[in-house]
């Protein structure tokens, strides 16, 4: 039993996708996509599904939205193999032996990504009525181990659905591995590199779609996707500032040896660069305020970015919560020093962070705390921030999926009450002629192929 009436573009979602064998649901953060996934299932009568997301989004999306909106049994599925196998053999034992068979409400089984694999004979055997792939931006890789895993084990769920933000982030190549979950290659084939060779070209050492490919591809997979509008949820406003900086002398000294000399010496750091990669990573550490070696030296230089945030932090004031992403440890640890000292109250989030729920916990309910520090990949697992207006990204990234997602931690449904309807204000520092550029420009390209996406299923 479900007890929160569904919204209508969630109804909607539930008349498209029910009648079908399997479906794509792109639904934006914080649209309620995961309430139309608990719908599907009453309205289908589903008894057991399993539900594959990322840990995160499992631990605690997933649990929360359940026990809030439905009366439905869930299992964690984590663990060991024995564990997980024990889990889901307890659970399978508590609903069938304390609920009528006529009375049974879904068990939904609750496994992260790369915990399929060591109990995938155990799953088949459940025979389960459905799967739900929540964010399929994570099985984006034809060659990752977790993408084959699921295509295999997807042959023995007779009902199929994926569900997240968007089908892919990057290229429009990330379809593929996504789709053949769902359909067996009856879409796009089974092989990858036909895919690639009938739809692409290479350019530059990229895929990118031939004249037409992009509306062929869009049209394909039309009769099974299904796009909900971005504006069904009310958000505040949005507001962008690009803050360009010049570079320091000695960032920018250090930025042109990498360039003609492919090394750099500074104090007890010594590296030599053999790769165009390795180049852009000790380049962003330059622009961030650092830079290491394979010997584990660091040095700090100095970066215009950390004025440019005190500035802006001293004029937003005390009693205003912000976000500050990076892409490195050694940026938040340094950060972390700066402002700590300056008297505001810090949290920092990143691979170490074991309780990220109390983290989050702690940044939104306590005045104590004015500054998340977090990086990229730790920040962005599934986390409401909603108590923050102001974000600020001190580092750039080549991913769109990060961006977007960081940008959805502090804008999403129940921040328009929040903050009253003043805008969420979002910061991006960039040193100017550096990699800090190249990559804001590169995942600007990609953002707006997506919104082509979004824009095509909903014209």
């Amino acid at each position: 039993m479900i007890r929160t009436a569904p919204l209508e573009h969630q109804k909607n979602i539930v008349a498209f996708s029910s009648p079908l064998e399997y479906s794509a649901i792109v639904s934006g953060y914080g649209s309620g996509k995961t309430l139309s996934g608990l719908w599907l299932m009453q309205v289908l009568r589903w008894k057991l599904v399993v539900v594959i997301s990322t840990k995160t989004s499992i631990e605690a999306t997933w649990t929360e939205q359940i026990k809030e909106h439905s009366s439905f049994r869930f299992a964690l599925v984590l663990g060991t193999r024995q564990q997980k196998i024990k889990i889901i053999r307890m659970a399978l034992y508590r609903y069938h032996r304390n609920v009528p068979k006529s009375q049974q409400p879904t068990l939904i089984l609750l496994v992260n990504f790369d915990g399929v694999k060591n109990i995938y004979n155990t799953l088949v055997s459940l025979n389960p009525d459905a799967v739900i792939v929540d964010e399929p931006t994570k099985i984006k890789s034809p060659d990752a181990l977790r993408t084959q895993v699921l295509w295999s084990i997807s042959k023995y769920f007779s009902k199929r659905h994926i569900m997240g933000g968007n089908l892919f982030t990057e290229n429009l190549t990330e379809l593929y591995a996504p789709i053949k979950f769902l359909d067996h290659g009856a879409t796009f084939g089974n092989s990858y590199d036909k895919f690639l060779q009938d739809f692409f070209k290479k350019k530059k050492g990229r895929w990118e779609p031939k004249p037409g490919a992009e509306k062929k591809i869009l049209k394909m997979i039309e009769p099974f996707c299904i796009t909900v509008p971005d504006d069904v949820v009310k958000l505040p406003p949005a507001s962008r500032k690009i803050i360009k900086l010049t570079p320091s002398k000695q960032q920018r000294e250090l930025i042109e040896d990498l360039h003609e000399n492919f090394k750099v010496e500074l104090g007890r750091v010594k590296l030599s660069i053999t790769s165009a990669y390795s180049l852009y990573i000790k380049e962003q550490q330059i622009c961030d305020g650092f830079i290491t070696d394979s010997a584990g030296h660091i040095q700090f230089i100095e970066t215009p970015k950390d004025e440019a945030l005190i500035d802006i932090l001293e004029e937003i004031g005390m009693k205003e919560k912000s976000i500050i992403w990076t892409s490195f440890i050694p940026s938040i640890k340094k950060l972390e020093r700066l402002l700590t000292a300056l008297g505001y109250g810090v949290l920092t989030l990143y691979g170490e962070t074991k309780d990220v729920r109390m983290i989050q916990n702690k940044f939104n309910n306590s005045p104590r705390y004015q500054i998340l520090l977090t990086t990229y990949s730790k920040g962005n697992e599934s986390l409401n921030l909603q108590k923050s207006r102001f974000s600020f990204r001190y580092s750039q990234t080549w991913s769109n999926d990060q961006k977007s997602n960081s940008a959805a931690r502090n804008r999403r449904k129940g921040s328009l009450e929040a903050h009253k309807g003043l805008p969420i204000m979002y910061h991006d520092f960039l040193i100017r002629d550096s990699v800090d550029e190249i990559k804001f420009d590169n995942v600007k390209s990609k953002s707006e192929m997506v919104q082509r996406l979004k824009k095509y299923f909903n014209c």
